[in-house]
């Protein structure tokens, strides 16, 4: 009877024991659940807002760029009404280069007996003068050489031109320079995000507004 008693006792403890095994191990799945729906809440979180960041963002550039291209049009409109021409003429050219004139080719096989080779080079003749004087009252030189300021106020007095964006074939993509008879304005790109050509496509439609307004007073 004694010995009955026992093994009832002891089977009903390994059954508690066991049942509290399991409730352990159940509760800790739960908690580690809840962790990982922790987890993926707060990462949740984060790519909503790196969104709603990024939205903000591009909403941002979109109303910059609708805001220029309404401006514009309200000064090409007013343009219209005073009856000016709104146009620039943007030309790239070298500071420099020579060239071999038709007239100095030879018509056929350079012959050696006739002795040593002697060439003729010529200055390449430049259109920005007769362009600006014709097509445009508004000029802009895009220049590329290593002495990039002496060079645009060379051109700018020689030619009569009114902007010169200067700038270097290792860095053009960074910097550039204008320069104009008031001074000179070194543009440099923001972050890797933005570009350059953007910027300076701003500053010079500002610069040409300018000038059609004083222009026209």
């Amino acid at each position: 009877m004694k010995e009955g008693k026992e093994r009832i006792r002891k089977g009903k403890e390994r059954k508690d024991k066991r049942r509290k095994g399991r409730k352990e191990k159940k509760g800790r799945r739960k908690r580690k659940e809840r962790e990982r729906r922790k987890e993926e809440r707060k990462l949740m979180k984060e790519i909503r807002k790196e969104r709603r960041t990024r939205k903000e963002r591009n909403d941002g550039r979109r109303k910059d760029r609708k805001e220029r291209k309404e401006k514009q049009g309200r000064r090409k409109e007013k343009g219209k009404e005073k009856g000016e021409e709104q146009t620039t003429l943007n030309r790239a050219e070298t500071g420099g280069s020579i060239q071999l004139k038709p007239i100095h080719l030879a018509q056929h096989k350079i012959q050696s007996a006739a002795g040593p080779l002697d060439m003729r080079l010529t200055q390449v003749p430049k259109m920005l003068f007769s362009a600006e004087k014709r097509m445009g009252t508004l000029s802009v030189l895009h220049i590329i050489q290593d002495i990039l300021l002496q060079k645009a106020d060379m051109a700018m007095r020689k030619y009569g031109i009114h902007v010169v964006v200067a700038n270097e074939l290792a860095t053009y993509k960074e910097e550039v320079i204008i320069v104009t008879k008031g001074g000179r304005t070194t543009v440099r790109r923001h972050n890797k995000e933005t570009d350059l050509e953007e910027q300076l496509t701003y500053l010079l439609v500002e610069m040409h507004s300018e000038y059609i307004e004083q222009a026209g007073a």
